[in-house]
């Protein structure tokens, strides 16, 4: 029996009709790598022996020219007697639109089941969350349990959040619990937070709970962070407690954390002191507007001379200003100061893509190389997943551990492999 290795040796053996092993391997391969005519072969071929699993899923999605076509045939052509995985079916309310979604129902019903898992993926879908789930809920009505982390996804998925959540409330109200958790998701919407809150509050008013998480996911926010806090006080005003976590969240806010710390300080009488440990959050997030406001404007503490030199490298690591990045390091600027979120400056230049930033703070060893943000990931994280070959390389040759695990489970190996950057995945395996 005929095992190929290459891609294109199983496609020339699909095409010959040979005696094939049909592994997941070969599957994938396959359905990644080619066009209909191939992949028709292979179903005709050996349609009995394919099982649709997450990964040949994942290989779909990553044919650019003919995913949706590959995956319409997959299911339309064998799809009641080609074995489907749970796996698979949370992949393709991921990845797909409504009309393979529609296809799979249709081809595979008696053999799928809508798991809590499957509710949740397509609740957090950021491609078609609201119009797949219409769907499901029309399909399968009753037998869909909506729990909470199905409605957590919801008010996190930053493309059609507060529709999800207003098809939810509407179709499924009952069996719906807004829980601390649900509302921390809506505060933390960078795109549709302030709607998303605004409708829970329009819905549930008084029993929701507005807790520190919540205020702090609000003063986070980089997208909406203003209007969220300015309508949490206006709405729950006597619910919230600004407390040192809140306004250090605020401080490390890249986007809006001037608006908000002053919204906060203005609205809020009782904010009287804040803490130096603010000011050097703000500085380490590169925060100088935010520095100058608590220092100057406000005058809680006198400005730090160290403050500034912070925040300069910081912006500079951020966007790859090599002279600037030169002139801290000069000057004896800590290299390896940790933000709000533990990043280092070579985190985030590495997961921007700064090869010249990268070297620089690299020489100065005085950087850890495998330092950790509250994710879990380390700054060869981002530049396997983006592709960034030479930056890959750089860590990999001051030490970076590429088998670090992140909370989601995830290496850098696993995340190139998911982004199909081969040629890194490559480097990680030879290191």
């Amino acid at each position: 029996m005929l095992t190929p290795k290459p891609d294109c040796d199983y496609a020339s053996a699909v095409r010959r009709g040979d005696q094939i092993s049909i592994t997941e391997e070969a599957v994938s391969a396959i359905v990644r790598g080619f066009d209909t005519d191939i992949v028709r072969l292979l179903v005709d071929r050996y349609g009995d022996q394919i099982s649709i699993t997450g990964k040949v899923v994942e290989a779909v999605a990553g044919n650019r020219r003919n995913d949706k076509a590959v995956m319409a045939l997959l299911l339309d052509r064998r799809g009641d007697q080609i074995s489907i995985t749970e796996e698979a079916v949370s992949a393709i309310v991921r990845g797909f639109d409504t009309d393979i979604v529609r296809l799979l129902v249709d081809r595979c019903g008696d053999q799928i089941s809508i798991t809590d898992e499957v509710v949740k993926t397509a609740a957090g879908s950021w491609k078609n969350g609201k119009a797949v789930m219409a769907l499901l809920l029309e399909r399968y009505g009753d037998q869909i349990s909506i729990t909470e982390k199905a409605v957590e996804a919801a008010a996190g998925n930053e493309e059609c959040g507060e529709e999800l959540m207003a098809l939810l409330l509407d179709r499924c109200g009952d069996q719906i619990s807004i829980t601390e958790k649900v509302v921390e998701s809506a505060a933390g919407n960078e795109y549709c937070g302030e709607e998303l809150m605004a409708l829970l509050l329009d819905r549930y008013g008084d029993q929701i709970s507005i807790t520190e998480k919540v205020v702090e996911a609000a003063a986070g926010n980089e997208d909406c962070g203003e209007e969220l806090m300015a309508l949490l006080l206006d709405r729950c005003g006597d619910q919230i407690s600004i407390t040192e976590k809140v306004l250090e969240t605020a401080a490390g806010n890249e986007e809006c954390g001037e608006e908000v710390m002053s919204l906060i300080i203005e609205r809020r009488s009782e904010v009287v002191y804040i803490s130096e440990s603010v000011g050097l959050i703000a500085a380490t997030c590169g925060q100088l507007k935010v520095v100058d406001l608590l220092c100057g404007r406000y005058r809680f503490f006198p400005l730090r001379e160290e403050w500034t030199s912070i925040a300069n490298l910081y912006n500079a690591a951020n966007s790859g200003d090599v002279k600037i990045l030169k002139a801290q390091l000069s000057q004896g600027t800590p290299p390896d100061k940790k933000n709000i979120r533990q990043e280092t400056p070579l985190w985030v230049a590495a997961r921007y893509g700064h090869e010249e930033v990268v070297k620089l703070l690299l020489r100065t060893n005085e950087v850890d190389i495998n330092s950790r943000c509250v994710s879990g990931r380390p700054p060869i994280f981002w530049p396997a997943a983006f592709g960034y070959e030479r930056i890959v390389s750089l860590l990999l040759a001051a030490g970076a551990d590429p088998t670090l695990v992140d909370v989601n489970g995830d290496t850098a190996e696993s995340i190139a492999n998911r982004y199909w950057q081969e040629s890194v995945v490559q480097i990680l395996r030879e290191r």
